[in-house]
């Protein structure tokens, strides 16, 4: 249900369920503090500056995640994510979730909740449009969109 105050409008929502997305929220005393939105299996997804991501069997992708400013860094995020996981579990083996290195709270936080980090990403942008994307993965440097791709295609281990 969408509700007021949500940095996204009603047409954005409507077309991000009808996508396969999932909305989940927290709230503390009928008060939100936490919300994020969940791709499931064969839901298609824009990761990152133009990266596109299909989300195969046995996985889910955690994307467009916040907490409320005055309640970052009490572990209200590590909450959702458990209570998501508890909701895809058995089905799904990974969650996936791309955040920005430089976004050290986000990046701790998935950390407590049992991220572990696949490979960095890095973009290139000229005028707000991306030139270039890479991967760094096992100390070589890729094009990001095929890492993206087998991402997609290879089968999901537990």
């Amino acid at each position: 249900m969408l509700r007021d105050g949500l940095p996204f409008s009603k047409t954005e929502f409507v077309r991000r369920v009808s996508a396969g997305h999932k909305f989940y929220e927290l709230f503390v005393n009928d008060k939100p503090l936490v919300y994020g939105w969940v791709a499931c299996v064969g839901a298609h997804v824009g990761v990152l500056h133009h990266l596109k991501l299909t989300v195969p069997d046995n996985a889910i992708y955690v994307w467009d995640v916040a907490t409320a400013p005055e309640h970052r860094g009490q572990g209200l995020l590590g909450i959702m994510l458990d209570e998501i996981f508890n909701l895809h579990s058995p089905s799904t083996r990974v969650t996936w979730s791309a955040v920005a290195v430089s976004n050290h709270a986000s990046r701790r936080a998935l950390a407590k909740a049992g991220f572990n980090p696949m490979f960095t990403y890095f973009t290139i942008q000229v005028l707000g449009r991306t030139i270039f994307s890479a991967v760094l993965k096992k100390g070589r440097l890729v094009r990001a969109q095929p890492v993206f791709d087998c991402l997609s295609l290879e089968p999901v281990s537990g």
